[in-house]
């Protein structure tokens, strides 16, 4: 699972904004989805304005005030954001539009016309769609998504996984909060344990230790920190796994680390806890296959 940016948002947005044609002075929100706000820490949903819903159906608001999560006190596309997550957002409301705007009409894949749109340095951008249009595909594979039962169970699905890596919590007060300051389950394996379960897996067993203390995207899932001389620190074992997986574009190299990260977690009996939510995850990805 890949962690995207408020860039690789922002990127989406400008090609489906710049479309309409609309005009430059109108506020950047109103120009992509008009019944959300885009903050630093997500996208929203803050309701209308009366100046651009005047004429609306019922029918027609209560599409635009879908929420994935029913809760507005949450943001309806996080910052950072995984690709289930948007694929959720995707499902329903204003996502749905933004998704089809990058469909291919006469086929199940996405328009390379509108991939054209992003410019030269979003590739990440461009991953994150490829990504969450092909989870939402395996969602409409397993639920009606032309039923509001069926969107609302493939939004709690997508965003079950999603929540295993980086759970979302309510916001304390007014102020809009999006992710905990460690956004990893509660409980995980040390430093040593880590290197041995995923031991040639991206780095070697030597090498693990070094690169969890080194490495960027690595640092993102350390649960507890580590004490001179005492307890070594603590990571998220399902979010590290799934990290090795996504950061891995498309291709054999792709499969063959899905086959190798699954072998472990059945081997290994340091990874039994996690086992099923790995097994799920991985299944996700054998499907689109």
């Amino acid at each position: 699972m890949t962690i995207y940016t408020r860039t690789d948002l922002n990127q989406i947005l400008r090609v489906y904004g710049e479309e309409f044609n609309f005009d430059q002075t109108t506020p950047r929100v109103l120009r992509t989805l008009s019944t959300h706000k885009l903050l630093e820490n997500g996208l929203w949903l803050v309701g209308y304005d009366p100046s651009i819903s005047a004429g609306e159906t019922p029918a027609e608001r209560t599409l635009f005030e879908w929420h994935p999560r029913q809760n507005i006190d949450l943001p309806a596309l996080p910052i950072p954001f995984t690709e289930n997550e948007l694929a959720a957002f995707f499902l329903d409301g204003g996502g749905w539009f933004l998704h089809q705007h990058f469909r291919d009409s006469s086929a199940n894949g996405l328009s390379d016309e509108a991939l054209e749109g992003l410019r030269e340095n979003s590739a990440n951008a461009r991953d994150a769609l490829q990504q969450a249009h092909a989870l939402y595909l395996l969602a409409a594979s397993r639920f009606d998504l032309n039923d509001d039962a069926g969107i609302r169970g493939a939004a709690e699905w997508l965003l079950q996984l999603a929540d295993d890596v980086m759970p979302v919590v309510a916001p304390a007060n007014d102020e809009p909060k999006v992710k905990s300051d460690a956004p990893m389950p509660v409980n995980g394996l040390p430093t040593k344990q880590i290197a041995e379960c995923f031991a040639d897996c991206t780095f070697t067993e030597t090498n693990w230790p070094k690169r969890l203390s080194a490495t960027k995207w690595l640092s993102n899932y350390k649960i507890a920190p580590g004490e001179a001389g005492g307890a070594s620190a603590v990571w998220n074992v399902l979010g590290i796994a799934q990290e090795m997986h996504g950061r891995i574009r498309a291709g054999k190299e792709k499969n063959d680390m899905l086959r190798r990260l699954s072998g472990r977690f059945v081997r290994m009996p340091a990874l039994a806890p996690w086992k099923d939510q790995f097994n799920e995850y991985a299944a996700m990805f054998s499907e689109v296959d």
